[in-house]
């Protein structure tokens, strides 16, 4: 389990799993002890460090408790493509990927169109699930633990686009593959993580359709023998 506070990188490893970049691992017992990092980080009290890597002694059980700290907040969001072009907002200065909270009765794929939709005034459609972030924020003196689920989307319509102000948005903007840096170097952690695993999967996509392009004719040969 993977979650950024304050644009650090809390890895809750599971069992033989080994940490993949730097930063400073650590063998734990219970949420507590990961917790006690969390507050440090909210405090200021710890700085210069990109990401803690807790190896648990049971892992389920440890991040169970971890989430009983947090009020939880599920949301869906989209990573909409155009073309060769990625559709970024800008929300409090810093260059963001359309996404919000769930409301109920919807489903998170339901969830993750209507706020691509409302917050850009574009129709989009889901092709396949990413994979989903967390992320910690404080509203109302209470933590809060925000879990969204992220959906590879193609753009409709974009006719009307236009930012929803109303929710602080600035701009919305087409980044093309070239300009993508522009919006990296000016965004959260958890945005250039959920980018990097739609990369891979599009990428393994392609490898799978490759393959079953030359597969498909030798597999035609032997039904015909």
């Amino acid at each position: 389990m993977k979650i950024y506070t304050e644009e650090i990188l809390l890895h809750i490893l599971k069992k033989n799993k080994t940490p993949q970049g730097v930063g400073i691992r650590l063998k734990v017992q219970s949420a507590d002890e990961i917790i006690d990092i969390y507050e440090k980080i909210k405090s200021h009290q710890i700085r210069g460090v990109s990401a803690y890597y807790f190896e648990p002694t049971n892992y389920k059980k440890v991040t169970v408790a971890f989430k009983k700290h947090f009020q939880i907040i599920q949301a869906g969001g989209g990573i909409v493509q155009k073309e060769n072009k990625i559709l970024f907002i800008k929300r409090l200065g810093k260059w963001d990927l359309p996404k919000g909270k769930l409301e109920k009765g919807e489903t998170k794929a339901q969830g993750a169109i209507r706020e691509v939709e409302e917050e850009c005034n574009v129709q989009v459609e889901i092709i396949q699930k990413i994979g989903k972030t967390w992320h910690t924020f404080s509203r109302a003196g209470k933590n809060r633990l925000k879990c969204t689920h992220w959906y590879a989307m193609n753009c409709l319509d974009d006719h009307q686009m236009k930012p929803q102000t109303q929710e602080a948005i600035e701009q919305v903007a087409w980044f093309s593959r070239d300009e993508l840096n522009t919006a990296f170097t000016n965004t959260y952690e958890t945005i250039r993580y959920i980018y990097q695993k739609y990369e891979r999967n599009k990428k393994g996509k392609q490898n799978f359709d490759n393959k079953a392009v030359k597969t498909q004719p030798m597999t035609i040969l032997t039904l015909l023998k």
